[in-house]
Protein backbone atom coordinates (compact mmCIF):
# COMPACT_ATOMS: atom_id res chain seq x y z
CA UNK A 1 0.00 0.00 0.00
CA UNK A 2 1.40 3.40 -0.95
CA UNK A 3 1.35 6.33 1.63
CA UNK A 4 1.10 9.00 -0.89
CA UNK A 5 -2.73 10.22 0.02
CA UNK A 6 -4.47 11.12 -2.95
CA UNK A 7 -6.88 13.94 -3.08
CA UNK A 8 -10.53 12.93 -3.91
CA UNK A 9 -11.04 15.90 -6.34
CA UNK A 10 -8.18 14.74 -8.58
CA UNK A 11 -9.83 11.49 -9.12
CA UNK A 12 -13.39 13.23 -10.30
CA UNK A 13 -11.62 15.87 -11.77
CA UNK A 14 -9.46 13.37 -14.30
CA UNK A 15 -6.19 15.58 -13.93
CA UNK A 16 -3.34 13.47 -14.52
CA UNK A 17 -0.93 13.43 -11.27
CA UNK A 18 1.25 16.43 -10.69
CA UNK A 19 -1.14 18.29 -12.86
CA UNK A 20 -2.72 21.24 -10.34
CA UNK A 21 -5.17 22.46 -12.80
CA UNK A 22 -6.46 22.36 -16.06
CA UNK A 23 -4.08 24.32 -18.96
CA UNK A 24 -5.29 27.58 -20.12
CA UNK A 25 -6.41 27.36 -23.88
CA UNK A 26 -7.17 30.14 -26.07
CA UNK A 27 -7.79 30.42 -29.56
CA UNK A 28 -5.33 32.85 -31.29
CA UNK A 29 -8.52 35.20 -32.80
CA UNK A 30 -11.50 34.14 -30.89
CA UNK A 31 -15.11 33.82 -32.73
CA UNK A 32 -17.47 36.96 -31.97
CA UNK A 33 -18.36 37.20 -28.44
CA UNK A 34 -15.40 35.65 -27.01
CA UNK A 35 -11.92 36.87 -25.99
CA UNK A 36 -10.44 38.95 -28.37
CA UNK A 37 -8.05 42.13 -29.25
CA UNK A 38 -9.31 44.49 -26.89
CA UNK A 39 -10.25 47.18 -29.71
CA UNK A 40 -10.45 51.53 -27.81
CA UNK A 41 -13.86 53.14 -28.40
CA UNK A 42 -12.57 56.26 -28.21
CA UNK A 43 -9.05 57.33 -29.87
CA UNK A 44 -6.51 57.94 -27.25
CA UNK A 45 -5.67 61.72 -26.48
CA UNK A 46 -2.29 62.35 -24.51
CA UNK A 47 -1.60 65.61 -22.93
CA UNK A 48 1.49 67.25 -24.34
CA UNK A 49 4.94 66.40 -22.90
CA UNK A 50 6.78 69.51 -21.09
CA UNK A 51 9.80 70.26 -23.59
CA UNK A 52 11.58 71.78 -21.19
CA UNK A 53 12.16 69.58 -18.12
CA UNK A 54 14.98 71.67 -16.34
CA UNK A 55 12.44 74.55 -16.62
CA UNK A 56 9.58 72.47 -14.85
CA UNK A 57 12.17 71.57 -12.28
CA UNK A 58 12.91 74.94 -11.37
CA UNK A 59 9.12 75.54 -11.71
CA UNK A 60 8.05 73.28 -8.76
CA UNK A 61 10.59 73.71 -6.75
CA UNK A 62 10.04 77.03 -6.44
CA UNK A 63 6.03 75.99 -5.93
CA UNK A 64 7.01 74.11 -3.31
CA UNK A 65 9.20 77.01 -1.75
CA UNK A 66 6.75 79.63 -2.07
CA UNK A 67 3.79 77.41 -0.47
CA UNK A 68 5.59 74.87 1.63
CA UNK A 69 8.11 76.38 3.01
CA UNK A 70 11.09 73.92 3.62
CA UNK A 71 11.68 70.40 4.19
CA UNK A 72 9.24 69.74 7.01
CA UNK A 73 6.33 71.47 5.46
CA UNK A 74 6.55 69.50 2.24
CA UNK A 75 6.32 66.41 4.09
CA UNK A 76 3.40 67.55 5.59
CA UNK A 77 1.47 68.52 2.86
CA UNK A 78 2.53 64.97 0.52
CA UNK A 79 2.48 62.77 2.93
CA UNK A 80 6.03 61.89 1.64
CA UNK A 81 9.77 61.27 2.88
CA UNK A 82 11.98 64.09 3.50
CA UNK A 83 14.62 62.26 1.19
CA UNK A 84 11.69 63.20 -1.61
CA UNK A 85 10.89 66.47 -0.41
CA UNK A 86 14.79 67.47 -0.85
CA UNK A 87 14.72 66.01 -4.20
CA UNK A 88 12.03 67.86 -5.86
CA UNK A 89 13.26 71.10 -3.57
CA UNK A 90 16.79 70.09 -5.28
CA UNK A 91 15.48 70.27 -8.74
CA UNK A 92 16.18 66.66 -8.94
CA UNK A 93 12.20 65.31 -9.44
CA UNK A 94 8.93 66.05 -9.64
CA UNK A 95 5.74 64.01 -8.41
CA UNK A 96 3.53 62.47 -10.39
CA UNK A 97 0.57 60.75 -9.23
CA UNK A 98 -1.14 60.83 -6.27
CA UNK A 99 1.58 63.68 -4.90
CA UNK A 100 0.97 66.01 -8.55
CA UNK A 101 -3.08 65.72 -8.37
CA UNK A 102 -2.88 66.70 -4.66
CA UNK A 103 -0.77 70.12 -5.71
CA UNK A 104 -3.27 70.54 -8.58
CA UNK A 105 -6.13 70.22 -6.29
CA UNK A 106 -4.18 72.66 -3.64
CA UNK A 107 -3.06 75.07 -5.75
CA UNK A 108 -4.84 75.61 -9.04
CA UNK A 109 -4.11 78.93 -10.02
CA UNK A 110 -0.28 78.29 -9.81
CA UNK A 111 -0.93 75.44 -12.62
CA UNK A 112 -3.08 77.87 -14.69
CA UNK A 113 -0.36 80.81 -14.65
CA UNK A 114 2.18 78.12 -15.75
CA UNK A 115 0.16 77.29 -18.31
CA UNK A 116 -0.78 80.69 -19.72
CA UNK A 117 2.92 81.48 -19.40
CA UNK A 118 3.85 78.10 -21.68
CA UNK A 119 0.90 79.18 -23.99
CA UNK A 120 2.27 82.69 -24.57
CA UNK A 121 5.73 81.64 -25.06
CA UNK A 122 4.66 79.22 -27.38
CA UNK A 123 3.04 81.68 -29.76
Amino acid sequence: MSSRILSPLRAVSGLPPGQMSHPKVFAPRAPAGGRGRAVPLRPLRLAPVEPDRAGLLVWWSGLLMRRCGAVRGIVAVFGCTEQTARNWLDGFSCPTGVALDLALRLWPEEFAARAADARRVAK
